[in-house]
């Protein structure tokens, strides 16, 4: 079986939001400092590795808005 990606048949893909960076951030800024930096952490490490998805400063803020609540 041969392994083939959207690049190869020419589909465009929709980049989109990571959910664990605005589940983070949100978590963040409602002041819960253990799932802020659990979903930040989540979400950024996601979005390095994921070629249509976005959200990695989303991710940093909650890494650092988390700590200072």
């Amino acid at each position: 079986m041969v392994a083939s990606d959207e690049t190869d048949l020419g589909i465009e893909v929709p980049e989109r939001t990571n959910v664990c960076a605005i589940v983070g951030l949100f978590c963040a800024l409602t002041g819960l400092f253990i799932p802020a930096l659990v979903f930040g952490a989540i979400g950024y490490v996601e979005t390095g590795g994921r070629e249509h998805e976005t959200g990695s400063g989303l991710a940093v803020a909650a890494l650092a808005l988390g700590p200072s609540n």
